[in-house]
């Protein structure tokens, strides 16, 4: 305790040390934060001279004596917040510290006192405090306490309304002079007192100590402590419940007891009573004195049977509002209850009656139950039940509802029972559904659409039950005169139940008979409502290929044994549906192999067309020949059709009036006169020449007349043909014309034919001219052209001449007098030029007319383009950038480049604007042949700072091709960067300290990249960054920062210059200033360090509080 003792007043000391306030005016109360380096807990409240007023404790001169309790002004109930748990100890003593409990209200409360159980000394004094939780401010003070009476309860009055569900701490200020109460150790937390107070811990507000060890000053310690509350009025019992009463009499009555809890008179105006009941025995108003109490009776009259509930609020001025006593009681006499309260029949169908469904009758009162009547509306009957029939009390008796459906959809109605029970007549609700199955189909009709012959297909028919009831379905089967036709693929099992809402598919098969439509129905024989038959309508189409042949016979008449007749066709029809095909004829008879068809197999007719089919005749023998034809088909109704075959076998004998045919020289593009050709039959059968052929590298410039084959020379008949030659090229043509015909010995005659063909040929130099590029109002030099005749007969040249859109750019140089004949081999030469008046594509056509067969208008394409621009240059414009003064560029190249397709003669170059001095130009002029090119030397110099300008202008010696412009532009600087700002100003910044870093940006004004290789201030208080600065691009800009950090008081001023890689002088400089204010060394008021004030010590409290602190640490290491 000795040792406790000298560190609390080391503590004490070092607190007056650190925070002695000096003279001076009075400083406003602050929180002020206190760092523990004690090695003891110290928690929440600042040292008592920043204390709030009301957190001070009582000065020690000026405490009044008084005795260890105080007259309250009213007692009010008495909570113990002390904890049940933890040991009990006695030698604690407080110094200078706020010790409570943080506590939860479970309802609004008001706060009468608070005390506690202290051993004070003479003297001291403590007082009742609360502190708000959340928002960390006293709330409430209580009456000032002073010892001297040794250990007992002190007791401090404090008027405070706690609201419901809210944190405070309900706790003592207790003065710094030594103060022993008994304690709890090591407490369990938390716990409810009396169902109000949530206590959740022990809180300490400053240093506790009691263990000669020295710990941390935990909360593991509580004190004695109690709350003194004003609970207002209660009411005794706080529910009435008076059981069972016969409706109509009034129950004994009960008494209820209002107590007075409160400090405070209490005065009661009203006991107001809801529910079937009453009061009694309690004259209002009335008063109730503190802690006293009154009674009042009350009395339960039910007019109904049942559970009752009410209330009587009693209203008065109590502080915790108007008190309710709850009441509750039950109605009893004999009742009726049916069970169920409702009969749903469900779904019965129509026609049919429904199960049987039971009601119950209980009765549920306490008296006999008399049931005189029973009756049910609508399709409902009651069976079972006698009347009138008595239920005992808690007994029950059970009769039989019964629904008969006559029509589908819902039925209601109502069973009517009628006894001496309360609410009588009882009414139960009745409800049904008379259902019915319905038969849909779909799709219906049902519709295979075209079939082809000899095939099938398969649909499905969706049978449907549309109604609510199942339906059944009894036979299923196809009737009509083409039922045949349709058949069910896998048909149900009957009879086959369907479920409401459900289907059944049926898998019909379609097999056409015949061609066209075919009909039938489809009759479902069901239980359905309504017709007890569908009938479905089922069609289909029977499609497919039909033959018809005509004529039924065909006779090939007589032709030569060994050769073939001239064919003889027969019309094959399709007039089915879809397509016919026919795969083969077959021969059949004596004479089979006589007959034959060149019709190419399969062919397929589509529908309403027909083919003719030819047959031939070739007799092996000599009279008459007859077999017959049959065409095979996928014609399924007619597999096969058959043609009567017949013809003549004859011999007949060929003989020519010519062997050979020589026609001699003959013009190209005339014809010879013709040379005629006799065929005689001197067989004693029929001639028939089937054809007549030229065949040969010259049968295209020959020709015979007539050549309409076969024809038929009858025996001793003769036919006479014209052969005529056409030589189309120059040069002797031969051929052979082949005769075929059916004589046996001679099937095959060939004559020679052979002429010469003569002409002459025009031959060109070119066959297309391009003048390619040419400026604008010049005319081109002159392009040769020569026609040559390069044939063997003479060339008359009638007509040369220019045609076309772009005829008039064109002229004719040189054209020798029309016509102009030229021998084989001779030629004739002429120009032509071109002169344009706007710029764009020409084009014509150089038109050469004469006699040549092959080439009578002989073509020579003609071509150019105006443009207007003769000279280009790369590049259209030279920029030289800039330059330091004095500024002298290099060479920089401009290639002229001519543009047409004419050598042009350029002059010399000019240059204009207002400084073509600052530019010369040099190895230009000179003639610049067609899509060449010279290049131009320029180069720009200048003594004086400019944005230089001028013109290059190249132009030709005729002056007829528009001059060619040159942009030129240079700079000459006298600096190749800039800064912004030129200046930077600091303004004040106090000596040792820094100020606020300010930033430069430099730019690159020239068009190469410049390279900053240093940025520097020739004054040391200013401070430069610029590693950031290095290569900057034409253009482009960089910063550097600069700091102002003085070193002594008094204004400064600096240059910052920027130098670039490889100069020896700065590029830009920047001027800096600033000023150095001197640092204040007087710290201000003297005093102490928790607050400022005039004349105060420079060392800071918190310093001081420090020192002594650790002192105090070192002290309690040393056992001090």
């Amino acid at each position: 305790m000795r040792r406790a003792g000298a560190l609390f007043a080391s503590l004490a000391l070092c607190f007056f040390v650190a925070c002695e306030r000096a003279p001076g005016p009075e400083v406003a109360p602050a929180r002020v934060a206190v760092t523990n380096i004690a090695g003891v807990n110290f928690v929440g409240t600042p040292p008592v001279a920043r204390l709030p007023a009301a957190l001070r404790p009582v000065a020690e001169d000026s405490r009044p004596l008084a005795v260890a309790s105080q007259a309250l002004a009213a007692s009010g109930t008495a909570l113990t917040l002390t904890p049940a748990t933890g040991t009990l100890l006695s030698d604690d003593v407080w110094y200078w510290v706020v010790k409570g409990y943080r506590v939860r209200f479970t309802r609004a409360t008001t706060l009468l006192a608070l005390d506690v159980r202290l051993s004070l000394a003479a003297g001291a004094c403590v007082r009742a405090i609360v502190y708000d939780v959340a928002t960390q401010a006293e709330v409430a003070n209580g009456s000032t306490v002073c010892g001297g009476s040794g250990d007992t309860y002190y007791r401090s009055d404090v008027s405070f309304s706690a609201e419901a569900n809210h944190e405070y701490v309900l706790a003592f200020y207790v003065p710094k002079r030594n103060t022993f109460f008994p304690r709890q150790e090591d407490p369990s937390f938390p716990y409810t007192v009396n169902g109000l107070v949530e206590v959740l811990e022990s809180r300490s507000n400053s240093l506790d100590t009691n263990d000669p060890s020295f710990p941390d000053a935990s909360n593991s310690w509580a004190p004695h402590m109690r709350v003194y509350i004003d609970e207002g009025a209660t009411v005794s019992p706080s529910s009435v419940a008076f059981g069972n009463q016969r409706v109509g009499v009034t129950s004994t009555t009960r008494a209820v007891t209002l107590s007075n809890g409160g400090a405070a008179s209490l005065s009661v105006t009203a006991l107001n009573v809801t529910g079937p009941f009453s009061t009694s025995g309690l004259d209002l108003p009335a008063t109730v004195a503190p802690g006293s109490s009154t009674t009042f009776q009350v009395a339960f009259s039910p007019t109904a049977t049942g559970a009752a509930t009410g209330q009587v609020v009693v209203v008065s001025d109590a502080s915790n509002g108007n008190q309710v006593v709850s009441l509750s009681g039950t109605g009893v006499q004999p009742g009726m209850s049916v069970s169920p309260s409702s009969v749903d029949f469900g779904n019965v169908r129509v026609g049919t009656a429904s199960a049987a469904r039971s009601v119950t009758v209980s009765n549920t009162g306490s008296d006999t139950l008399t049931l005189s009547g029973a009756s049910a509306s609508g399709p409902f009957s009651i069976s079972g039940l006698s009347l009138p029939a008595t239920v005992a009390p808690g007994a029950s008796l059970s009769f039989d509802v019964t629904f008969a459906s006559t029509a589908t959809g819902a039925a209601s109605g109502s069973l009517s029972l009628t006894s001496d029970a309360p609410g009588s007549p009882f009414s139960l609700t009745l409800s049904g559904k008379g259902v019915a199955s319905f038969i849909a189909a779909n799709p219906n009709p049902l519709s295979f659409g075209a079939i082809s012959l000899g095939q099938s297909d398969v649909a499905t028919l969706t049978l449907s039950n549309t109604g609510d009831a199942p339906l059944t379905l009894s036979a299923l089967g196809f009737t009509g005169e083409q039922a045949e036709d349709f058949s069910l693929e896998g048909a149900p099992t009957l009879p086959l139940a369907v479920a409401p809402g459900g289907s059944q598919e049926l898998r019909v098969r379609f097999t056409p008979g015949n061609h066209g439509a075919r009909r039938t129905t489809l009759e479902v024989t069901s239980d359905a409502s309504g017709a007890g038959t569908l009938r479905v309508p089922v069609d289909g189409e029977g499609i497919g290929p039909r033959l018809a042949v005509t004529p039924a016979s065909l006779d090939l008449g007589s032709t030569n044994v060994g050769h073939t007749s001239a064919s003889r066709s027969v019309t094959v029809s399709n007039t089915g549906e879809t397509d016919l095909v026919l795969s083969a004829v077959s021969f059949s008879g004596a004479a089979a192999a006589d007959f034959a068809t060149p019709a190419s197999m399969p062919m397929t007719l589509v529908p309403g067309t027909s083919a003719s089919i030819a047959f031939s005749f070739t007799p092996s023998e000599v009279g008459a020949r007859a077999a017959r034809a049959t065409f095979v088909t996928n014609d399924t109704l007619a597999a096969g059709a058959e043609v009567a075959l017949a013809g003549v076998g004859t011999s007949p004998l060929l003989e020519l009036s010519a062997a050979s045919f020589d026609f001699g020289d003959v013009r190209v593009g005339t014809s010879s006169a013709g040379q005629t050709l006799t065929v005689k039959n001197t067989g004693t059968g029929p001639l028939t020449l089937a054809s007549a052929s030229l065949a040969g590298t010259g049968a295209s410039r020959f020709s015979l007349a007539p050549d309409t084959f076969p024809l038929s020379i009858p025996a001793g008949g003769s036919s006479s043909f014209t052969v005529t030659f056409h030589p189309d090229r120059v040069g002797t043509a031969s051929a052979e014309l082949t005769l075929l015909s059916d004589d046996a010995a001679r099937p095959n005659v060939v004559i020679p034919l052979t002429g010469t063909g003569i002409s002459s040929s025009l031959s060109l130099s070119a066959t297309a001219l391009d003048f390619g590029a040419q400026p604008v109002g010049r005319t081109s030099s002159p392009r040769g052209l020569s026609v040559k005749n390069a044939g063997s007969g003479s060339l008359t040249v009638s007509s040369v001449k220019v045609e076309g859109s772009g005829a008039a750019a064109f002229s004719l140089v040189g054209v020798p007098a029309l016509p102009l004949v030229l021998a084989p081999g001779q030629t004739a030469s002429f120009q032509v030029t071109m002169t344009v008046e706007e710029a764009g594509v020409r084009e014509a056509t150089v038109l050469i007319e004469s006699d040549d067969l092959e080439s009578p208008r002989a073509q020579v394409s003609v071509r150019g383009t105006g443009v207007s621009q003769a000279l280009s240059a790369s590049p259209a414009e030279v920029a030289f950038g800039t330059f330091r003064l004095p500024a002298a560029s290099g060479p920089r190249s401009v290639v002229i480049t001519n543009l047409t397709a004419e050598t042009l003669e350029l002059a010399e170059p000019e240059v204009t604007g207002t400084h073509a001095s600052h530019f010369q130009v040099s190895g230009v002029a000179g003639p610049l042949g067609p899509g060449a090119s010279v290049t131009a030397s320029v180069v720009y110099t200048t003594a004086a700072a400019a944005d230089s300008s001028a013109t290059l202008r190249i132009s030709t010696r005729d002056g007829k091709v528009p001059a060619l412009t040159v942009a030129l532009s240079g700079r000459a600087v006298s600096k190749l960067v800039k800064t912004d700002p030129t200046s930077l100003d600091f303004g004040q910044v106090t000596e040792g300290e820094t100020g606020a870093v300010q930033s430069v940006t430099v730019t690159n004004l020239s068009t190469e990249p410049v390279t900053v290789s240093e940025v520097r201030s020739d004054g040391e208080a200013f401070i430069v960054e610029a590693s950031g600065l290095s290569t900057l691009a034409p253009g482009a800009s960089g910063t550097f920062t600069v700091t102002f950090a003085p070193k002594s008081a008094g204004a400064a001023n600096a240059l910052v210059r920027v130098t670039l890689r490889n100069a020896t002088e700065p590029e830009a400089v920047v001027a800096v200033s600033g000023i150095g204010r001197a640092r204040d060394v007087d710290g201000g008021e003297s005093g102490c360090g928790c607050g400022q004030g005039a004349g105060g010590s420079p060392w800071p409290a918190g310093l001081m509080l420090a020192l002594c602190l650790g002192w105090l640490g070192l002290a309690r290491r040393r056992g001090v």
